[in-house]
């Protein structure tokens, strides 16, 4: 009889390791978000060489997964309570002017750190742009023309190095745009935290590519669609009064929570007292791994 071949262990030892963050993270064990969690990528380089190492039978397995856990927590704890290295911060402002724009496209590729889009309080400003951003791992370039009516706007991360560094990152992107303009948004993210408030804001169409991390889209008032492609964390969905949506989601691999000012329509879930004629924000979601909470 042929002996049958031992199986690694790198596969289960990596979900249980990630499946142990994030409980410790929804108990409050541990506060960081994923751009600070990604730092301890190297762990899995460790976690693979001890497979390598040291076989892959059971007890080896379970030897491994406690010793990896507890090694995990314990370096989280001491970078946490040692973490001095300085970030390289700097910061820019970018704008771009709506005179003679009658519609735009804004490109934000947000790569690492934290963005947040909402409506400017500056009635001659297409985008405002205020980015403080860390030269150890990245830039930002900002990119916009005009022609024939139509505004095109890029705003994206150049890494400076692709090893993770240490230490806190402080980057963040804090995008207002035009009130009165039409926006088509896209959005790709990267391991970060995105908030987009579209509130006040006039969009023709909105397109979000998550990454890794935690998302919030508040809907604004209006006949336009939502795509979400999920990545791996958290989104929430916020349908403010008198905003009339129609929702189809898929919860990839995860939990779904919908709340109960919503019905079920099919294959779909609407606003309480949907009408057909009036304007509709056709939201289409394709979850990842994690949650998703509309609201």
């Amino acid at each position: 009889m042929e002996r049958e071949k031992p199986r690694s262990l790198f596969v289960p030892l990596l979900l249980i390791f990630l499946g142990s963050a994030l409980l410790a993270r929804q108990l409050g064990l541990m506060a960081w978000t994923w751009i600070e969690i990604v730092r301890f990528w190297p762990v899995l380089l460790i976690l693979a060489g001890l497979d390598f190492l040291f076989g892959r039978s059971r007890l080896v397995g379970i030897a491994l997964l406690v010793v990896g856990v507890a090694f995990f927590f314990a370096l989280a704890r001491f970078v946490e309570l040692s973490d001095t290295a300085h970030s390289e911060s700097q910061r820019d402002t970018f704008t771009y002017s709506s005179r003679g724009v009658d519609v735009a496209t804004v490109h934000l590729d947000a790569g690492v750190g934290r963005l947040d889009v909402s409506v400017s309080d500056d009635a001659d400003a297409l985008i405002v742009a205020d980015v403080v951003w860390d030269a150890r791992v990245d830039r930002p370039v900002f990119a916009a023309e005009t022609s024939s009516g139509e505004a095109i706007v890029r705003l994206r991360t150049q890494r400076s190095s692709w090893v993770t560094v240490p230490g806190r990152w402080d980057q963040r992107w804090r995008v207002s745009l035009g009130q009165q303009i039409p926006m088509r948004l896209r959005v790709n993210g990267g391991v970060n935290v995105v908030n987009l408030d579209l509130r006040e804001l006039t969009i023709d169409d909105v397109d979000v590519d998550l990454g890794i991390g935690e998302a919030t889209v508040v809907l604004a008032e209006g006949d336009y669609r939502v795509t979400i492609d999920g990545g791996i964390g958290s989104l929430v969905i916020e349908v403010p009064d008198g905003v009339q949506a129609r929702m189809g989601l898929s919860g990839g691999l995860g939990s779904m929570n919908v709340s109960s000012r919503f019905q079920r329509d099919g294959a779909h879930y609407v606003t309480e007292s949907w009408e057909p004629d009036r304007p509709t924000v056709e939201v289409d979601v394709d979850g990842g791994i994690g949650t998703i909470h509309v609201k």
